[in-house]
């Protein structure tokens, strides 16, 4: 779950920077015109006969002029670039990636497995394990006086991938090992207690209840 919020966060965290920068990016800005030399404006007597005032379009085809008048510049135009194509592209990406990370990805984290054991009883297994004296070997939670430091500890068993580092962690592969780990493994220091069938799957069924 902690791994979940962390993509959430950064995800969020790349979807808001691009977009702050591609409003900043390509929002519209000034035109500056070039700097214009104008000429010494002419004598009178050089003038030619005034001529009635014709209409003309300007540069952005919104505006009429006389001739004669002041012509406005610095019109806002929108500056586009490729660059503001591949900053798109960017933020759309980002978008895409965080919808998969907090949309699908909470789908994609397997739930936690849980194992029932056939026939097994969880309390019968707990009085087991304290009749067999597993606690001397093993740290098992729940249980008084478990706490020896042999054999590894048994807290979050359900969740472990392995048993003994070599079957994998299923019911009937727990229930062998149980039962007759030396056939297992005879090279392993956990001893053969001589268990039932009835009772391995009594302790199995009580270790799959430590998450």
């Amino acid at each position: 779950m902690r791994r979940i919020w962390k993509k959430v966060i950064a995800a969020a965290g790349l979807t808001a920077a691009g977009t702050m920068i591609a409003i900043d990016l390509l929002r519209p800005r000034r035109v500056q015109p070039p700097n214009v030399i104008m000429p010494d404006p002419p004598t009178p007597s050089s003038l030619p006969p005034r001529e009635p005032a014709r209409k003309i379009i300007a540069r952005d085809d919104s505006i009429d002029h006389d001739v004669g008048e002041e012509r406005s510049v610095g019109a806002s135009m929108p500056a586009f670039s490729f660059n503001h194509v591949l900053l798109g592209l960017g933020v759309l990406f980002t978008l895409v990636v965080g919808y998969d990370i907090v949309v699908r990805g909470a789908h994609r984290v397997p739930p936690p497995r849980t194992w029932t054991v056939p026939g097994g009883d969880p309390q019968r297994g707990r009085m087991a394990i304290i009749a067999h004296g597993c606690g001397g070997c093993h740290v098992v939670p729940g249980i008084r006086g478990a706490s020896g430091r042999v054999g590894p500890q048994l807290t979050g068993f359900q969740q472990q991938v392995f048993i003994a580092g070599r079957l994998e962690n299923t019911p009937d592969n727990l229930i062998l090992w149980v039962q007759n780990p030396q056939h297992v493994d005879p090279l392993n220091a956990m001893p053969d207690l001589n268990l039932t069938e009835a009772e391995a799957r009594d302790i199995a069924a009580y270790l799959y209840t430590l998450r």
